[in-house]
């Protein structure tokens, strides 16, 4: 814009020959430093601006979701089973935001950082556990509740630390809703505690927008399809379905402006994510024990390109070509 201003006000003074080509010149380059200085001003401001009247621009929606992003590097470095989750349910809830005409970068930069408040506590949440087992086992249903707790609340301060936009922090503050976790709640029950189902809810708030409420599913629907003994097309449509009647059910989307019609529509864009995800896949035959012969070479990389290995000696036989001899050149 600058450059066209400075052209603009060069030609229309040669026209009228009023002034002196320097006078052109000095008044032409004023032009152009205007111009630049105006647009620097004004990319500096939309961050300040955006903060201000809560609109977050599309340029920082793709600044925050860059692999390079401080953040979520922690993230995937401290709690790389959390990372894992996040990347795919993002997937999930980008494809529901765009059937439904909600923001889809917005709802993929939420689910990547919605879980962040994990990475002060890792091995607490189990994705990332691995072979060091089960930690709740040994604490009290309330503790490990408190601490679920903790990985909502927590993720906000983090994300106020980083100087995250308001709609990030407060999609992260919403994702769990007021929901219930019923699995310490049944444990604290048949421990003979007296608790109330109250006491094992999320602090809250409830969604209280479509990308919010999406991500809030994607997490639920996501983690939970890893568990799913059935994952024929139908028993995946019918789990996702179960997940977003229960979140209706409870009253956690009463504050959120998705409609049936949209809830029908993020069932229909997850499932078909999640089929995608865990579809059928061919089933590698065994491999061939063989006999080793003199000059064969052996793999021992623990198997094929397949994963399969020698039933024996773990190793597969892989023979090398036969010496050919060459062509004579006479």
């Amino acid at each position: 814009m600058a450059g066209a201003q400075f052209v603009t006000l060069v030609s229309l003074s040669l026209i009228e020959r009023h002034q002196s080509l320097d006078e052109i010149l000095a008044i032409g380059s004023l032009t152009l430093i205007s111009g630049l200085v105006s647009a620097l001003i004004a990319a500096g401001s939309l961050t300040f601006l955006g903060e201000i009247t809560r609109v977050i621009t599309p340029m920082k929606l793709l600044e925050l979701m860059t692999p390079n992003n401080p953040l979520l590097k922690r993230l995937m470095v401290s709690a790389p089973g959390t990372y894992n989750h996040s990347i795919v349910a993002a997937n999930l809830a980008e494809a529901a935001a765009e059937a439904v005409g909600a923001n889809p970068v917005l709802a993929r930069v939420g689910c990547y950082f919605h879980d962040i408040g994990k990475i002060r506590r890792p091995h607490f949440f189990v994705e990332n556990q691995a072979d060091i087992g089960n930690i709740h086992e040994n604490l009290s249903p309330t503790t490990s509740s408190d601490i679920l707790n903790a990985h909502v609340t927590e993720g906000v301060e983090l994300l106020k630390q980083y100087h995250f936009p308001t709609t990030i922090r407060e999609i992260v503050q919403q994702h769990q809703g007021t929901t219930v976790k019923r699995f310490f709640y049944r444990q604290a029950l048949e421990q003979g505690l007296e608790v109330r189902e109250e006491d094992f809810r999320y602090p809250g708030p409830r969604p209280r927008t479509k990308e919010a409420a999406i991500v809030m599913i994607a997490d639920t629907v996501e983690a939970s399809a890893r568990t799913l003994k059935d994952r024929s097309t139908e028993g995946i449509r019918d789990h996702v379905h179960r997940m977003v009647q229960g979140f209706t059910r409870d009253g956690q989307l009463d504050e959120c402006d998705l409609s049936f019609r949209d809830l029908r529509l993020v069932e229909e864009a997850m499932a078909n994510m999640v089929v995608s995800i865990y579809h059928a896949r061919i089933e590698y035959p065994a491999a061939v024990a063989e006999t080793s012969k003199a000059g064969a070479g052996v793999d021992t990389t623990g198997g094929g390109h397949d994963g399969t290995l020698d039933a024996d000696d773990k190793t597969i036989p892989l023979p090398r070509p036969s010496a050919q001899a060459r062509p004579s050149t006479s």
